[in-house]
């Protein structure tokens, strides 16, 4: 996998036709999205730094997700309680 700048990454968000909240939530995946454009953040870490509820940050992943520009993996503690998702960007994606 090639890897692209961090700013690069940026322009590809930007650059994205999307609703609002997707938008936002996306450029927030982007903020912690690292080499392999994969990044941790937790749902509510997403609210407080989208300034979005806890369902309206749910519903733009699911969208997201939907339409092919995320993928979410489940994860999992020793202890069998869930974390955060592993949220892949699909830096291919374009509309």
């Amino acid at each position: 996998m090639n890897s692209i700048s961090p700013l690069k990454l940026l322009d590809w968000a930007v650059e994205l036709h999307l609703p609002q909240a997707q938008k936002v939530t996306l450029l927030v995946l982007v903020k912690y999205a690292d080499k392999e454009y994969t990044c941790y953040p937790g749902q509510t870490k997403l609210a407080e730094n989208t300034g979005m509820s806890i369902r309206s940050v749910r519903n733009a992943l699911n969208e997201l997700e939907k339409v092919g520009i995320i993928h979410r993996e489940k994860r999992y503690l020793k202890n069998g309680t869930r974390t955060s998702d592993r949220c892949f960007l699909n830096i291919d994606y374009r509309n």
